[in-house]
């Protein structure tokens, strides 16, 4: 009988740690192991990937749509202490049956070799899996996490409750060093996995006429959740239209969908932005759309190793970036690949526009053409070495 490997992931929305986890998913070897993957919240149509997901993976949900459904409406009226009450008490509840039905499942399966923990949704719950091979695989900055020491030290005890820790890029893995150096013999860096083959196939896709209208246009593009939480579109916008008034003459393309889609819109059209701006929704194939940008800009507050900005440099693209944690940097490679600026900065943001609307020819001469660490031969290797290494 086949041992089996869990992958669990809170849930499948259109976004970076989604789409790593069908990557992770496809690079599974599921001749020699039984892979279950458990998603715990079923967004139903909202649901993204399941389809590239292959078929030989088991899927489980742990709540269903009704009662996500059940507590978001319950959650608009909390202001009121008696649907306070019960917004708290329907979340433990679901909390509870959720627990319950993953728990049950390992009951009655003993074989289990690992349990990934891909977005680190059972980390209050932990100590309750201790039997197990547990992985947490993180993928963002420990110090976005929480600042003040009794923060800090709930995340060691939490971490060192895990048997191996994954981290996707090396700013990270010595976020973890710093903090705790008992974590460092857990650690082991495995950067998310590109097909670099396939980007390269994609961008020869052809595409409709509405879309060939599209992109005759000059353009800058980024493409993201529309999370201004994280993603800081209103950064981004504000100094794109600082750009537009000093000269810069690009449209700016968002493809991506999110929660915060009418707050954008909103701020395109209070800024008459209605002609220049174009939100694209979501496209299968990103890539045609980056093979014809200008550049690539990303404007977030905090990252993991935003995988996006190394399909950029696969599509010839140079980068403009916020200087946030983690990864850019290293992708950027001390700036030969694009050009950071301040994070939050309006006035940063477009002075780097136009700096590389200036100096892009000279960025894609000299971009990083070695892009194999990224590659997946060296994915699958990492991957087999962790889930093959003793426990400590």
């Amino acid at each position: 009988m086949k041992k089996i490997i869990i992958v669990r992931i809170r849930e499948m929305v259109m976004g970076g740690i989604s789409k790593t986890a069908v990557d992770l998913l496809k690079n599974l070897d599921n001749k020699k192991y039984k892979i279950v993957f458990f998603i715990e919240r079923d967004l139903e149509e909202n649901n993204c990937f399941l389809d590239e997901i292959p078929k030989e993976i088991d899927i489980y949900f742990l709540k269903n749509y009704e009662s996500i459904k059940k507590i978001e409406e319950v959650s608009l009226k909390k202001k009121k202490i008696f649907f306070n009450i019960k917004y708290n008490l329907l979340r433990e509840y679901n909390r509870y049956i959720s627990n319950k039905k993953f728990l049950n499942f390992l009951k009655k399966n003993e074989e289990i070799k690992a349990i990934i923990d891909f977005d680190m949704g059972l980390a209050k719950n932990i100590k309750q899996y201790k039997k197990y091979k547990t992985i947490a695989w993180i993928h963002n900055s420990i110090l976005d996490w929480g600042k003040t020491q009794k923060r800090i030290d709930s995340t060691k005890k939490i971490l060192s409750n895990y048997k191996k820790i994954v981290c996707i890029c090396s700013e990270m893995r010595d976020q973890l060093v710093v903090m705790d150096k008992n974590l460092s013999f857990k650690i082991k860096i495995i950067y998310n996995n590109i097909d670099l083959k396939k980007i390269k196939k994609l961008q020869l896709e052809k595409v409709d006429e509405d879309e060939k209208i599209l992109l005759r246009e000059k353009y800058i593009l980024t493409v993201s959740r529309l999370d201004l939480q994280q993603k800081d579109y209103l950064t981004l916008i504000k100094g794109y239209c600082k750009a537009k008034e000093k000269g810069f003459s690009d449209k700016l393309y968002i493809i991506g969908d999110g929660k915060d889609k009418e707050r954008i819109l909103a701020l395109i059209k209070e800024l008459k932005l209605e002609n220049d701006i174009k939100l694209l929704g979501k496209k299968n194939n990103p890539y045609i759309w980056m093979k014809n940008a200008e550049f690539y800009i990303l404007s977030s507050f905090y990252e993991g190793l935003p995988t996006v900005l190394i399909e950029a440099l696969v599509c010839g693209k140079p980068i403009v970036a916020s200087n946030c944690r983690t990864g850019v940097k290293e992708i950027l490679a001390n700036e030969r690949n694009g050009i950071l600026f301040e994070k939050g900065n309006i006035e940063d943001c477009c002075d780097k526009i136009l700096e590389m609307n200036k100096k892009k020819e000279e960025f894609i001469e000299k971009l990083d053409k070695n892009l194999e660490i990224f590659n997946n031969n060296n994915y699958q290797k990492n991957l087999k070495l962790i889930l093959e290494s003793e426990e400590n």
